[in-house]
């Protein structure tokens, strides 16, 4: 309550949004009410330039300085379609669970081979076909869970949004 009361009805309740980037520059920043009121890079924490993956100690440093606790965010925005940044650490370092090995193995040689053998165009495109289509939306449902576990939030106050469409940003204005 308000001092002891209940909550005047002219006063609403704070909207936090928590914004991360899990790609070079791992980094979180929070807006109140719309306002930025909160930034912080992972690399200023860790030590580690241009720093990858879950910027945890960001978002720690973000809600201790605007004094909330994660129960107070009322939306969680992801700043890529594709979570494979999560999956990575340091420098873009990735972890194992990003794909089957099979798929690193084919898109490590790819480049060297696609272009001197056609046949690998396809084994390629199959290959991408089925990563976007299969893995890319397991790998956002692991995400959007590991995020939800670490804040202790329910997943679905997480959205993504694609940096690349302007219709999905003016819903935050």
């Amino acid at each position: 309550g308000f001092l002891g009361r209940k909550q005047p009805r002219n006063m609403k309740k704070s909207f936090y949004v928590l914004g991360l980037n899990e790609a070079s520059c791992a980094s979180a920043a929070l807006l109140k009410d719309g306002e930025i009121i909160a930034v912080a890079s992972e690399e200023r924490f860790t030590g580690i330039k241009n720093q990858w993956g879950f910027p945890k100690k960001a978002i720690k440093f973000c809600l201790d300085f605007a004094k909330i606790k994660s129960k107070d965010l009322g939306l969680v925005v992801l700043s890529y379609i594709d979570p494979y940044s999560h999956f990575t650490k340091g420098r873009g370092e990735e972890l194992p669970k990003v794909a089957p090995k099979f798929f690193k193995i084919l898109r490590n040689i790819a480049p060297r081979v696609e272009f001197k053998f056609k046949f690998v165009n396809k084994i390629t495109d199959f290959g991408r076909t089925l990563y976007y289509n299969f893995y890319q939306p397991l790998n956002q449902r692991v995400q959007s869970q590991e995020i939800a576990d670490f804040l202790k939030i329910n997943p679905s106050k997480i959205i993504r949004l694609d940096t690349n469409t302007n219709e999905e940003l003016q819903i935050l204005n």
